[in-house]
């Protein structure tokens, strides 16, 4: 792992930014995390939150749609929030990933947040990733490639598999553990592409 790795997760309240974020820097899912998680499809996060761990910096942003707080559709909010991060000088950031469910890509409301976050994001683009949550076949992202390229363009593509249930943390641990050390290598080796810089310089991103 390089010394310190940056990603900043991006998406629609409830996708499973928090989990990841929390994998991340923990190495698994507790009783208790950095961050609140939840296995239902509602978004708990409702403010630009930064954790350090693991050798990972990871920013999990406000939810874009429906999370509470943050207005009726989230948008506007939304933007002003990413807006402050950089006001704030959060850049030097290695990789910049918008996250979706699996199953639930192809749909005006993802095509929407999609184009936002590229917005937000422009310049950057060389650092951008899709990151595909609750994707538990590994044969799904080729079935289904022409299709996320067509919605998101040729970016790259990883899956994560982080099953967690409020009440039996505990449930799938084992399973959880071995899908990290997958996509932390598959994160990290997007590192090593001559297309992306080393870090995203330090510089405004909105």
């Amino acid at each position: 792992m390089l010394r310190h790795t940056k990603i900043i997760l991006s998406g629609r309240a409830g996708v499973g930014k928090s989990t990841i974020a929390n994998m991340l820097v923990q190495g698994n899912l507790f009783a208790k995390n950095r961050l609140e998680v939840s296995d239902s499809a509602a978004g708990v996060t409702s403010s630009v939150e930064a954790v350090d761990g693991r050798g990972w910096t990871v920013v999990d942003t406000v939810g874009l749609g429906e999370t509470p707080g943050v207005g009726a559709n989230g948008i506007p909010e939304a933007i002003e929030l990413m807006a402050r991060v950089a006001r704030e000088g959060w850049t030097g950031y290695h990789l910049i990933a918008f996250v979706v469910p699996e199953g639930r890509l192809l749909t005006e409301e993802y095509r929407t947040q999609f184009t936002l976050f590229q917005q937000m994001f422009r310049g950057a683009e060389s650092n951008f990733v899709l990151i595909i949550t609750r994707c538990y076949k590994e044969d799904w992202i080729s079935q289904n490639r022409n299709e996320i390229e067509a919605m998101f363009g040729k970016i790259p593509v990883i899956p994560c598999d982080f099953e967690y249930i409020n009440d039996q943390p505990n449930r799938n641990r084992e399973d959880r553990a071995r899908g990290l050390a997958k996509f932390e290598t598959k994160l990290l080796s997007l590192l090593q592409r001559e297309a992306m810089p080393t870090v995203l310089k330090e510089r405004r991103l909105y």
